[in-house]
């Protein structure tokens, strides 16, 4: 799908761009034509990730954390915390 559209809407998409730039087309044509070749190119792409490698969603642990809580048996304690140690060189 990603290759018919861009190889159909590339070469106008891409003329019209450098026929804006020299003034000779309206803005309307080139935002029309900067579109096309966003939507052929980028989002096409984008379609075709997402339905190749569907959605995963990403939990980020901090082992350090994790390796703490087991080492000192405190599990499941969250939210704010009293940290009581000496002042460093006393």
């Amino acid at each position: 799908m990603m290759s018919a559209l861009t190889f159909t809407t590339a070469p106008w998409a891409v003329g019209t761009l450098y026929r804006a730039l020299r003034r000779e087309v309206r803005a309307k044509q080139a935002y029309v034509a900067a579109c096309a070749l966003l939507l052929s190119a980028s989002w096409c792409y984008d379609l075709y990730l997402l339905l190749r490698d569907s959605v995963f969603s990403v939990d980020i642990a901090d082992e350090r954390r994790q390796r703490m809580r087991a080492a000192s048996g405190q599990l499941g304690s969250e939210g704010p915390q009293i940290l009581v140690a000496p002042m460093p060189g006393k």
